[in-house]
């Protein structure tokens, strides 16, 4: 009895918790020292203990909480760790009822009957005769039951175990007690899923809420070891005709407790004819259905039985095993059931690999996974781990998916060699199959070794110099950083190549006094990180030592002071010898200096030392380089100078001219450079034709001036020139005949005036001139009688003038033969427009000439045509094709007089663009004066870098009609280094801030200079004007507002005259204190000659007496 209360103990407990994960082996050892293997699912009982062999066991306890256990650990399930059992009352409350109700069914009584509460409910059970209130109950009974006299069903054991589970399923719900209570395996655990499986084939319990009319009721279960609740005097509730089991009255021998049952957990097994095992109360007989083979065994002292099927179970399904134990006294436990499994195959694991996507494991992927795979689900899988050398081995299980992970941190790999790892996998299923081996290969690469690294530095290394190369010995690719985490050290001094390990001074490193052996600590300490290609990482110690060398001078390159681009400079050795310095105080010098690039300019030794160095004209650029070589005792150092040569813009190029003409020279007319268009060479059967690109309006009087050449071939020269006007269809591109019709025969809607140089058959002998029209030379139809010209084949210039009378419609010409002197004039009354020019009143206007037989240079120049509108002529160009040229102005223009093409900017002046210029013209039919006027034009270029120079020119435009009067015009400059023009008035010049060029041409110029003048010039750089052509005598220099408190007796404080042979320079002091800040020089004027005498004193006053040179006095 004491060893049965023993086992009894341990089995009739309630579970307090179940394994919800496992990653290894764990066991569970009871209070009687019985050992079981855990799987996920199992329950766990008070005072087990659960040991944890490999891998981690995850156990929650019914109230929620759980236990986590590592690798070796161990923990006793005692009453400080296990959450409350308020559960075990009525665990064992309803074990009572169930062995009370199994009792009664064995001993022929109506269960119904034997318990205090009814299985039903309130009600009793109905009789088969009655609706309600009958003391016998209604049970479902088949071919191998019974039906007792007391009218409810008993039979055998194999049914019995059948029949008790709907009815004892029933009354374990009825008793209030939650599901997780009734767990497999312990007579008081039982789940009710299990014990639903137990009932096959029978019909469920009646639900609480099931009508009692129509479905079976159950009965209520009490335990028979409890004194009923009632009056102990009252009426047993068991029929006294009856044979089953009466309730235990509260006097007599103790009771015997009924035999328990617990059938081991099998589930999966590769046994066919496995061996069932389990506990039972000591000493009772126990019976086991399965697969329809019922078999029995004798429990021993220690309550353990086990049972081996007769024949082999089916293979692959699902099997049911049920069992009773029956004590001495006939008594049964309540039964127990579990099911299992025949399983005699195991899937071959499967190895999925990379690691992290890189099929390589480092050191820092503990907490990753390491390998992975697939096998049967809920089976362990065996992994092992070898480099050849060293051997690791874990046991993981499978998820209910069959998916097995094996972390970094479950292996020590350690002491493993890097390289290749070879992976085996092995799967033992929970039937115990073990599957061949599945193997797959890892790279493992868990370390960088490192050493310690030590470079030498020799003292004073340039910035870039490689001090070494550090190297880490490992397989894959290896970057490389300072512990700082930047690849510049923490000092600054040294720069890391992240792939290649070089160290490498910085700007900073070489500046440093690190290397200055003499005066630093001569070490320096790196910590350097190397980290390979998987993330492994090691840090070692590089110490940098700086060594001492036999050390050379530094020079350092020097940038010499900047100059203006068409300047020069002159270099002394000091200027070379600004940042050179010896640590042993060796004395310097300066040789072979030269230019680095020869082609930008010159340079000239002046044989004191020094040298010139002059850019090319218009060279500008920065950093000109110029190498020299700095000796010393020991050394020769080469070093480098530079200069900054600023772009300055030049003056560009300006021609004006009015009442010019343009002409399109056709066939073999040539435009000449100098404004000349020849229309034949000096050569046989020759045709030229020049047309002007300006239309003459006939419905206005117009006067036309030009000059004819005809060679200086007098009997043998030919043909002659005609002047035309045409209104040909092919305008510009009309050309006549050659030979004898003069470039004029064939050319229809014309009307011409020919000056005939060859005596053709109607011809006079004389060079002649006639009116012709129609293309048509001959005079056989002349207009007029043709008059004789002399000999003007003489290489001379002849002067001609055509003038048209618009009112009258009489065309006029005037021919002076430069040689006699002869004027030949003739005119016609004729009405062109109509008669000749097909009705047009605008016609072409140019000349024609050839020769055939004979010929002659035959050419015109000087065409100026005055009407209603006077032509201007402007041509501007920059010098220099750095610069850009910018807009024209055009000031002093009169009022009345108004420009073709620009912006009138209501001061007198207009701005016109560069391609406005071409066909400009003024127009002066509103112009009221009777005048010459002037106007200056100024013309603008400019460099990149703002700098600018304006060229001015001033030209004379002539009013027809007007006097010989020549106005003269005051032009300013601006502060670039302007060209001046003045023309044949008597002009007033502003002198401007750069270095100026100033030409007064024709007339008494004045050239003024105020304090503005000199606000760029300095004593090292002064401004320096030039006047081109100075005429004393007539020109005036105005320095009045430029010098301050001057006066003839103290003119030599100001002004100094000095000449060089060929021009006079007048230095300035604008303030009398010998700081000449202004130059002016009379190009090409010899003042001491003029004078009488070198002596500048005398020269200054004998200007300021004559009015040349204007002061304050």
């Amino acid at each position: 009895m004491a060893e049965q209360t023993k086992l009894q103990a341990n089995i009739d407990q309630n579970p307090v918790g179940f394994v919800k994960k496992l990653t290894g082996q764990s066991v569970a050892v009871s209070s009687i020292g019985a050992e079981r293997a855990l799987n996920i699912g199992d329950p766990v009982y008070p005072r087990d203990k659960v040991v944890s062999k490999s891998g981690e066991v995850l156990v929650e306890f019914t109230d929620g909480s759980s236990l986590n256990m590592g690798p070796n650990d161990q923990t006793v399930l005692a009453d400080d760790v296990i959450p409350s059992r308020q559960d075990s009352a009525d665990v064992s409350e309803a074990i009572t009822d169930l062995s009370t109700i199994h009792h009664a069914i064995q001993a022929g009584a109506d269960p119904s009957q034997v318990t205090i509460k009814t299985a039903a409910g309130i009600q009793q059970a109905s009789s088969p005769d009655s609706d309600e209130g009958s003391d016998m109950v209604e049970m479902a009974r088949d071919g191998h039951e019974t039906i007792s006299d007391a009218g409810f069903n008993t039979g055998s054991v194999a049914s019995t175990l059948d029949g008790v589970t709907t009815s004892t399923q029933t009354a374990l719900k009825e008793t209030g007690l939650k599901e997780s209570t009734l767990n497999k395996g312990k007579l008081a655990d039982v789940p009710s899923e299990v014990m639903k499986n137990l009932d096959t084939g029978r019909p469920e319990a009646t639900e609480p809420n099931s009508s009692p009319t129509t479905d079976p009721v159950s009965p209520t279960v009490t335990n028979p070891s409890t004194p009923p609740t009632t009056n102990p005097d009252s009426p047993s509730t068991i029929d006294p005709g009856t044979t089953g089991p009466s309730t235990p009255s509260t006097t007599g021998p103790d009771p015997v407790d009924p035999p328990v049952i617990a059938i081991d957990s099998i589930g999966a097994t590769n046994d066919s004819t496995p061996e069932i095992t389990g506990t039972a109360t000591p000493g009772t007989t126990v019976t086991i259905m399965v697969d329809g083979q019922q078999l029995e065994a004798k429990t021993g002292a220690d309550g353990r039985w086990s049972v081996t099927p007769d024949k082999p179970l089916p293979v692959n399904q699902s099997v049911t095993v049920k069992g009773i134990a029956t004590d001495d006294q006939g008594q049964t436990s309540q039964p127990d059931q579990t099911s299992l499994i025949v399983d005699t195959k195991i899937k071959l694991p499967e190895i999925i690999t990379p690691i992290e996507g890189d099929n390589i494991v480092n050191a820092e992927e503990d907490d990753h996974v390491l390998v992975e795979g697939t096998a049967e689900p809920n089976s362990q899988v065996t992994v092992t781990l070898s480099d050849g050398s060293n051997t690791k081995t874990a046991i993981v299980t499978t998820d209910d998916q069959g998916r097995w992970t094996l972390q970094g941190k479950e292996v020590d790999l350690s002491k493993f060699n890097n390289g290749k790892i070879t992976v085996d996998a092995t799967a033992t299923d929970t039937a115990g199959n073990t599957s061949s081996a599945k193997t797959a290969e890892i790279t493992l690469d868990n370390q960088v070794p490192f050493t310690h690294h030590e470079f030498d530095l020799a003292e004073n290394r340039l910035a870039g110099y490689k001090v070494g190369e550090i190297k880490a010995d490992d397989t894959g690719k290896v970057t490389y950083r300072f512990a700082n985490g930047t690849q510049t050290s923490d000092d600054g001094f040294f720069q890391l190549d992240e792939n290649t390990g070089a160290i490498t001074l910085t700007d900073k490193g070489a500046a440093a006094s690190l290397l200055d052996f003499e005066n630093g600590n001569n070490k320096d300490l790196l910590n350097v990180v190397a980290t390979d290609d998987v993330g492994n990482t090691a840090t070692g110690k590089v110490q940098i030592n700086i060594t001492d060398v036999d050390e050379e001078p530094t020079v350092g390159n020097v940038e010499l002071p900047a100059i203006n681009e068409d300047s020069s400079i002159i270099i002394k050795p000091a200027d070379l010898l600004a940042n050179a310095k010896d640590p042993d105080g060796d004395s310097f010098s300066v040789t072979e200096l030269k230019l680095t690039n020869p082609t930008v300019g010159v340079l000239v030794a002046n044989g004191d030392g020094t040298w010139t160095f002059t850019p090319n004209k218009n060279y500008a650029a920065d950093n000109v380089e110029l190498g020299f070589t700095v000796t010393s005792t020991k050394y020769s150092v080469e070093a480098k100078a530079t200069i900054d040569v600023i772009a300055v813009a030049d003056a560009p190029t300006l021609s004006v001219s009015s009442n010019t003409q343009t002409f399109n020279a056709l066939k073999d007319a040539v435009n000449n450079p100098d404004g000349s268009i020849q229309l034949t060479a000096e050569e046989n059967n020759k045709h030229g034709t020049a047309w002007s690109e300006e239309k003459i309006d006939l419905t206005k009087d117009f006067t036309l001036n030009f000059q004819l050449n005809f060679g200086n071939k007098d009997s043998d020269g030919a043909d002659g020139i005609v002047f035309v006007l045409q209104n040909n269809e092919k305008g510009i591109e009309a050309v006549g005949k050659s030979g004898g019709g003069l470039g004029f025969e064939g050319l229809e809607n014309s009307f011409g005036i020919e000056f005939d140089t060859w005596k053709n058959a109607t011809d006079l002998d004389e060079d002649h001139a006639a009116f012709v029209n129609g293309g048509y030379v001959k005079h056989d139809k002349e207009l007029t009688s043709r008059q004789p010209l002399d000999n003007i084949e003489d290489g001379k210039w002849h002067d001609v003038q055509i003038t048209w009378d618009a009112s009258e419609q009489r065309i006029t010409y005037k021919f002076t033969n430069q040689t006699t002197g002869k004027e030949v004039t003739d005119s016609v009354v004729r009405d062109i427009v109509n008669k000749d020019l097909g009705g047009s009143t605008e016609a072409w206007f140019g000349f024609t000439a050839s020769t055939g037989g004979s010929n002659n240079t035959q050419s015109v120049r000087n065409v100026e045509l005055h009407d209603a509108t006077i032509s201007l002529d402007i041509k501007a160009a920059v010098t220099d094709d750095s610069e850009a040229l910018g807009d024209v102005i055009i000031s002093q223009v009169p009022t009345g007089i108004e420009l073709s093409a620009g912006t009138n900017n209501n001061d007198g002046s207009w701005t016109l663009k560069q391609t406005e210029l071409k066909g400009l013209f003024l127009d002066t039919q509103h112009y009221r004066g009777d005048q010459d006027f002037s106007l200056v034009i100024q013309a603008t270029s400019s460099e990149n870098n703002g700098s600018a120079a304006a060229t001015l020119q001033v030209i004379n435009i002539e009013v027809n009609g007007a006097d010989a009067v020549k106005p003269g015009a005051t032009v300013s400059g601006t502060s670039g280094h302007d060209a001046i023009f003045g023309d044949i008035g008597d002009d007033i010049i502003f002198a401007s801030a750069g270095n100026d060029s100033l030409t007064g041409n024709d007339g008494a110029d004045q050239f003024i200079w105020g304090k503005d003048a000199v606000v760029s010039g300095t004593v090292a750089n002064p401004v320096e004007d030039h006047i081109t052509d100075f005429n004393n005598g007539e020109d005036i220099l105005n320095l009045k507002d430029l010098l301050e408190g001057e006066n003839v007796n103290t003119i030599d404080d100001y002004l100094a005259i000095n000449f060089d042979g060929k021009s006079t320079t007048i230095e300035v002091s604008p303030m009398g204190d010998d700081q000449t800040v202004q130059k002016v020089v009379l190009e090409n004027i010899d003042l001491p000659s003029e004078y009488g005498t070198a002596d500048s004193h005398t020269i200054l006053q004998n200007m300021t007496n004559d009015g040349t040179l204007i002061i304050d006095q």
